[in-house]
């Protein structure tokens, strides 16, 4: 189902008519990135409008949790988005790479060292179902866990792929000995993503 455009325009309207507060977005509990994400809901359940103050030039993202059928309407809300001085629109979390440490629920989850693996039967040509092993996984709280392994994918790789390119994943305890058990670096996965491409 396409966004009607009419309704696009009038999301952008209601936020410049809020330039008072615009001040606001580079705060994590923002109000008017709240309000803007329930806006953006009356378009299309899966987007929101995060900000990201900390890139070399800040950006609103409009998101769509990794929803491969929300990306057209997250690039059309994008597209028509007004200047919005300091900040630049864009539609879709961009890769970060595997730099990085991911803090959830008070657990840290760094990406340098996890691995992944990809079962010999894949359920959609071109596209990966994959098992990510982590060291120290717990399965006491095994929903958090995947939340946290669901972030650091989607940052490392960007969220067009994760929507587009992981089919689905599946989270593991790691094992002593990754690499004779088929396991590869994760590091590694935009290398498998590309060759499961090409075919």
């Amino acid at each position: 189902m396409n966004t009607p455009p009419d309704l696009i325009v009038g999301f952008w309207l209601w936020f410049q008519e809020r330039q008072a507060e615009h001040h606001t977005l580079s705060n994590a509990d923002s109000p008017l990135l709240a309000a803007a994400t329930a806006k953006l809901k009356e378009l299309d359940p899966h987007l929101s409008l995060e900000a990201d103050a900390e890139a070399s030039r800040p950006a609103l993202i409009v998101t769509t949790g990794a929803t491969a059928a929300s990306i057209p309407h997250a690039e059309a809300v994008a597209a028509a988005a007004p200047a919005i001085p300091g900040w630049q629109v864009i539609a879709l979390k961009p890769a970060f790479g595997f730099a990085f440490t991911l803090n959830h629920h008070g657990t840290r989850y760094e990406p340098q060292a996890m691995w992944f693996m990809t079962p010999d039967e894949q359920p959609v040509p071109g596209k990966l179902a994959i098992r990510v092993g982590i060291p120290n996984y717990t399965s006491t709280s095994p929903t958090y866990v995947r939340q946290a392994v669901r972030l650091v994918l989607e940052k490392a790789i960007g969220e067009r792929s994760l929507a587009e390119d992981i089919v689905s994943f599946e989270v593991l305890q790691l094992p002593r000995a990754p690499e004779p058990a088929g396991y590869i670096e994760l590091f590694e996965l935009p290398d498998v993503i590309e060759e499961r491409r090409e075919g």
